[in-house]
């Protein structure tokens, strides 16, 4: 159920005025990272390793806008991205009107996802190390993966950790913990061509892969909500999640 969607239409003549002043003449996506260590992310992943999701959807003819509220990144400026979020028109209900309009959304973890997710808007999530814990039907997660030098982890562990050591998974309590994985440029392509397939009114079965981790129950994050592990990410870390 999803009220927000109803609530769209209210506000045609200020969304037409937004298409004008941000110069949205196509479709578009809506892109929002993180630039400092909070919420989700542990650490900032480099703006360069967007590049190529961009390049994908701009040779789809898809616009592409930065919005939340960071620093615009210097590699974004000559790839043609809106910079909507340091613009004179950022506001809440314009991000309401932005992100309900869009095609779909690729965002750092953090409030900002969340509105994607009242709209039903395809959502891809990067670099985030909760493991997964996205309710939406049409998101999918990308995740940063933890370890320490004294106790190899698998994704039960980094969940034991949150729920034991709060939201940074006692990434600042220990020594010896360390970032296993980030996200990198190859596996943030895959994640956008897969969530390309959401934007079908039928939402795509999860994969054998997608469905086997979920049916293990090891990490109980999975297994609460209807968001889903991206399937390239998984087959390359499958053994983290066995």
């Amino acid at each position: 159920y999803y009220p927000n969607k109803q609530k769209l239409i209210s506000y045609q003549l200020k969304k037409d005025q937004l298409m004008r002043n941000l110069k949205i003449s196509s479709k578009y996506i809506v892109v929002q990272i993180k630039t400092v260590k909070v919420n989700g992310t542990i650490e900032p992943l480099n703006p360069s390793l967007m590049l190529k999701s961009i390049q994908y959807f701009k040779d789809k003819d898809y616009q592409v806008i930065f919005a939340g509220r960071e620093k615009f990144p210097e590699n974004f400026m000559n790839e043609g991205v809106i910079d909507y979020a340091n613009s004179k028109f950022v506001s809440a209900i314009n991000d309401f009107i932005l992100v309900g309009n869009s095609s779909l959304v690729i965002s750092s973890a953090s409030g900002f996802c969340s509105i994607a997710e009242c709209f039903d808007k395809p959502l891809l999530i990067t670099n985030a190390h909760h493991i997964s814990h996205y309710s939406g039907r049409r998101t999918i997660y990308l995740p940063t993966l933890l370890s320490r030098k004294s106790k190899l982890f698998n994704a039960k562990i980094q969940h034991q950790y949150l729920c034991t050591y709060g939201p940074d998974c006692g990434y600042d309590a220990f020594k010896d913990m360390y970032i296993l994985h980030m996200p990198t440029s190859e596996e943030i392509l895959a994640a956008s061509k897969e969530l390309e397939k959401m934007l079908s009114v039928q939402i795509p079965p999860l994969s054998i892969l997608q469905k086997k981790i979920c049916d293990k129950g090891d990490c109980p994050l999975l297994l609460e909500d209807l968001s889903r592990i991206a399937n390239n990410f998984l087959e390359k870390h499958e053994k983290f999640y066995n």
